[in-house]
């Protein structure tokens, strides 16, 4: 959809900005706290913002992004979340790491209490060998699984090239005010979650880029 009003933060169950319009966070089960919300005295632009204003007692927000990949014994899952205690938020990207089964009546899953990673900064360690063995082998395939999608700077509607359309994109979710063409990837900060100059510029130093295919 390219004709949207102006997005903002949903709450369903936790926080979301996955719906682009009040309409349809209502009709999904939602409360919608974004432009022309009636449960909060003011709207709010992003989940970050909400959580902040402390309206909501444990406020969680959706995933930024989550991966997965497993084998026959173990799952690795890969979640980005956004931080929002920094100025801007930032993203934050974790690995969970599960033993796993397929038994009949109660698999083995990847439950939370489960989860055999114990440090980020070292996830091998407190693992047995082949619990290790297997982290780096499903995070080697997980990496590559990512890695294998062709990229495009500045194709923000995934077209195969970067032109003009692209630019008239930008201007209108600028407008709106939604974060769709928030395209622009900084090589420490990650995306910045608004359609805004930057995007525009990445755009046109993009512009004719015609792209490998998918």
């Amino acid at each position: 959809m390219l004709s949207v009003p102006p997005q903002g933060p949903a709450l369903v169950n936790t926080c979301v900005q996955i719906f682009p319009q009040m309409a349809l966070c209502i009709a999904e089960g939602g409360v919608w706290y974004g432009d022309g919300t009636t449960v909060s005295p003011k709207p709010f632009n992003t989940c970050c913002e909400l959580q902040q204003a402390n309206l909501i007692n444990n406020l969680s927000l959706l995933p930024v992004t989550q991966q997965a990949v497993r084998n026959d014994h173990f799952k690795l899952i890969q979640v980005t979340n956004q931080v929002c205690t920094t100025d801007p938020p930032q993203e934050e990207t974790t690995v969970q790491f599960y033993r796993i089964d397929e038994a009949p009546i109660a698999p083995l899953i990847d439950l939370t209490s489960l989860n055999l990673i114990t440090s980020q900064s070292d996830p091998t360690s407190g693992l047995g060998p082949d619990e290790k063995t297997a982290f780096l082998v499903l995070r080697q395939q997980l990496t590559s699984i990512l890695t294998s999608e062709a990229q495009c700077p500045g194709d923000g509607n995934y077209d195969g090239v970067v032109d003009q359309l692209d630019v008239d994109n930008w201007n209108l979710f600028h407008k709106s005010g939604s974060s769709w063409y928030d395209i622009n990837l900084p090589s420490t900060n990650g995306y910045d979650g608004q359609t805004n100059q930057a995007d525009l510029q990445f755009i046109l130093q993009n512009l004719g880029t015609k792209c490998p295919p998918r």
